[in-house]
């Protein structure tokens, strides 16, 4: 019964992968690192054989700031924030389409400055994959 309800009513997934995209081209300025994770997470999600051909700018930028600092003037926490601004062409009918992705985060230092490193490390790469994650469901969600 749940099935003629849903099928008749002209249901359909919000991520439907009929349609697919063929990305063409992607251009990543800004932290390397970052574009280089979110190029390939997008490609990933890109079919040679898809219908609508589209052309990819991400614009990235990583901005650390101290949180907190204690009464002798210690930093004890940062704060990363990931902006990413991505551009999207589709080449068939000249569309444009800008978004920007913001995400942030903070850690706290380490008495061992490589623990505090791989906190940072760790934190960017989560935010990557966040900022990835929520690029890749506005594509779907748009082409």
């Amino acid at each position: 019964v749940l099935f003629i309800v849903l099928n008749g009513c002209g249901y359909k997934t919000v991520l439907n992968n009929d349609n697919s995209i063929n990305i063409q081209e992607v251009e990543t300025s800004g932290d390397k690192k970052i574009g280089y994770i979110l190029k390939n997470d997008l490609l990933l999600q890109s079919k040679s054989a898809g219908i609508k051909r589209l052309k990819i700018n991400l614009e990235s930028k990583k901005i650390k700031s101290v949180k907190d600092k204690n009464d002798q003037g210690r930093v004890i926490s940062y704060n990363i924030t990931l902006d990413v601004n991505l551009e999207i062409n589709n080449l068939l009918t000249n569309q444009k389409i800008e978004k920007s992705f913001i995400k942030n985060s903070s850690y706290a230092v380490s008495t061992i400055h490589s623990s505090t490193i791989n906190s940072e490390r760790n934190i960017v790469k989560v935010l990557t994959r966040q900022i990835s994650d929520d690029m890749v469901n506005f594509i779907n969600l748009n082409f």
